[in-house]
């Protein structure tokens, strides 16, 4: 799914400030016997960054996925790291109720594989 975040600009158009890409019933593993939602990719315009827009979407995004059920990012870019992007995520998420695990790809273990796998 894409969930996009946009405004109309001066040429009476719209112009997209914010854009995430996930799957909300995908299977990391072969074997694993639970969907998580993956998030592969989540952007915010440069013009906006740093003014809650994130934070925003997040919240939006809340409303189309299982607060019961894992969640998995992609390893943060350079800039996500330099904006919190994770961290936004995942405060974001425990506001809104979310519940299970939440995590980045860099930091799949032993123990999340088993959580999975189970």
């Amino acid at each position: 799914a894409n969930l996009l975040c946009v405004v109309p600009n001066n040429k009476g158009l719209d112009t997209i400030v914010a854009y995430m890409r996930f799957y909300d019933e995908f299977y990391y593993y072969k074997d694993q016997k639970e969907p998580i939602t993956f998030i592969e990719y989540a952007e915010t315009n440069r013009f906006f960054r740093n003014k809650g827009l994130y934070s925003e979407m997040v919240g939006a995004f809340t409303e189309y996925v299982d607060i019961n059920q894992n969640i998995l990012t992609t390893s943060e870019s350079v800039i996500g790291f330099k904006c919190h992007t994770f961290d936004i995520l995942k405060n974001e998420l425990l506001y809104f109720g979310f519940n299970a695990d939440i995590r980045t790809e860099m930091n799949i273990d032993s123990e999340y594989k088993k959580l999975l796998l189970k």
